[in-house]
């Protein structure tokens, strides 16, 4: 998990010592952490060390701390709106969260391999055939 619970804590001005919500707060936390990859269509790790060799289109939280922030604001968002929408009002996700992401996104992995391998030309129409 990118997020530990003490940073969520702390995000939530909840006190570390207190336990009665650490699992709905995990799972705040992990889904947030599936819903940046999805967003930025690339894999996060925590430091740049745990990237893999040869991963190119990687990035990591400790190089990056905007994707930190962005993961504690989805985290409160989702704290305080516990449901998709209310009777008294609905809320979208902080614009914030889009900012924060936006910088990171791609929109096709496999072409952030450096075109390693060049596209097939397409085949000949046969002659035989009318169009």
């Amino acid at each position: 998990m990118l997020l530990t619970l003490d940073q969520v804590k702390d995000q939530l001005k909840i006190d570390r010592a207190e336990a009665d919500e650490d699992e709905q707060l995990t799972l705040y936390a992990t889904a947030v952490e599936s819903v940046v990859k999805a967003n930025i269509n690339r894999p996060i790790y925590a430091t740049i060390d745990d990237i893999p060799a040869g991963t190119s289109w990687a990035i990591s939280v400790d190089e990056n701390p905007d994707l930190l922030l962005a993961m504690l604001l989805l985290v409160t968002h989702f704290y305080l709106n516990r449901s998709a929408t209310t009777a008294d009002n609905s809320r979208q996700l902080p614009l914030g969260v889009k900012m924060l992401l936006s910088p990171y996104v791609i929109i096709a992995p496999e072409l952030d391999q450096e075109f390693e391998t060049e596209l097939e030309p397409e085949p000949e129409p046969d002659p035989e055939v009318a169009p």
